[in-house]
């Protein structure tokens, strides 16, 4: 065996293998000239750690179904982009780790769509469930239930608009509805007057 360092300016050719603890080069081309045979780089001793099949590459898969197949953790410290994204598993996860000023951001350039074929859409800030789409159409704005709403919009909480809106109806909570004026600018309550009952007032505050 020959154990010195071998310089040289054009190619080496082997018929067996060339073993090396270290080898530099400006360019290092593996090339395969056996038509449709695989290429295969062995990485601490494991068969098949990366190779080149019809032009698909694999990553600790021998037989990969797309240009590139990753068995395992993707990292990467920079952007990555791809015209669409699928996802196989029954459950996929993508976080964003917790630390002080990063963000987990979602741009559409045109437009954003959110989709789910068989199930709602949940926001849940904090892992708590706050906002729910159905299916339906309707829609539960900050509540912690997953049951769909009698309303088309059943929000928890105050309604606030800067402008006119138009009802064909208005249902009020009767029962928890004020009996006598709050002194709250805007509320309705209910109330008596003239002899008559169950008149309805909004508060001047």
């Amino acid at each position: 065996a020959f154990t010195s360092n071998i310089t040289a300016s054009g190619d080496i050719s082997a018929s067996g293998d060339i073993i090396g603890t270290n080898i530099t080069a400006s360019e290092i081309r593996l090339e395969n000239t056996e038509g449709d045979a695989d290429t295969f780089i062995n990485m601490r001793g494991v068969s098949g750690k990366f190779l080149t099949a019809t032009d698909n590459i694999g990553v600790g898969t021998l037989a990969p179904g797309e240009a590139l197949e990753v068995v395992g953790s993707i990292s990467a410290s920079g952007n990555i982009f791809a015209t669409s994204a699928s996802f196989t598993t029954l459950d996929t996860v993508i976080v964003q780790p917790k630390t002080s000023n990063q963000e987990l951001k979602v741009i559409g350039g045109n437009k954003l769509k959110l989709i789910s074929l068989n199930s709602n859409i949940e926001f849940r800030p904090e892992n708590v469930l706050k906002h729910s789409f159905f299916s339906s159409g309707k829609v539960r704005i900050n509540s912690p239930s997953s049951v769909e709403p009698l309303s088309t919009l059943d929000v928890n909480g105050s309604v606030s608009a800067s402008s006119t809106g138009s009802f064909e109806q208005i249902k009020l909570n009767y029962d928890n509805m004020p009996t006598s004026d709050p002194n709250i600018k805007g509320v309705v309550y209910r109330s008596s007057s003239a002899g008559m009952d169950n008149l309805l007032f909004i508060s001047p505050g």
